[in-house]
């Protein structure tokens, strides 16, 4: 359902901003071929650059605790200003 939405139904990213990222290990290490996938699409879209970012934490699991370690990353990104 979410690649048929982001084929069909994103928005461009004029306005917007968009992150990505998981770790390597418990359920996060799902996550990857996915992510793959979702930043193929998104790039072909035009998500590039200062609007988009997929990141992978070798090493961090799916919890509270790798999630709180890199909250800085994300937040630095997406309250960066735009760059067209």
């Amino acid at each position: 359902a979410f690649v048929n939405y982001i084929q069909h139904d994103f928005p461009s990213p004029d306005h917007h901003r968009i992150y990505f990222d998981h770790g390597t290990r418990t359920f996060d290490a799902y996550y990857g071929p996915i992510q793959k996938r979702v930043d193929q699409l998104l790039r072909a879209r035009g998500w590039v650059g200062s609007h988009y970012e997929s990141r992978v934490f070798e090493g961090a699991d799916h919890s509270e605790k790798s999630w709180a370690a890199r909250l800085a990353i994300p937040m630095t990104f997406l309250l960066a200003p735009v760059h067209h």
